[in-house]
């Protein structure tokens, strides 16, 4: 059997090989539908890219409804950048003082 993948799969494919684990696209694609099979589709492992932890399809879409309900409820708003440092600044410097 042989298939067409899409580019941005092949990319995919690519850098999995540049990781030295595999020997071959097919031993990739192999894999990855090994881990399909046993995980099945509504078990999608997204990875946090700040935290590096994995969470569940289920896990993710809880998380996404909790900002949505905190979007609704109001408690979420507009970051200024320039604010937040000038604060930081001022804890630094007050504690700079009291020291």
């Amino acid at each position: 059997m042989q298939i067409e993948l899409s580019p941005s799969v092949q990319v995919l494919v690519d850098q999995q090989l540049a990781t030295g684990q595999f020997g071959s696209p097919n031993e990739v694609v192999e894999q990855a539908i090994g881990f399909f099979v046993a995980h099945g589709p509504g078990n999608l492992v997204v990875v946090d890219a700040k935290t590096g932890e994995s969470l569940r399809q289920a896990e993710l879409a809880t998380l996404i409804q909790v900002g949505l309900d905190d979007e609704v409820a109001g408690r979420v708003g507009q970051l200024d950048a320039t604010a937040i440092k000038r604060r930081g600044r001022e804890r630094l410097a007050q504690q700079s003082q009291s020291q």
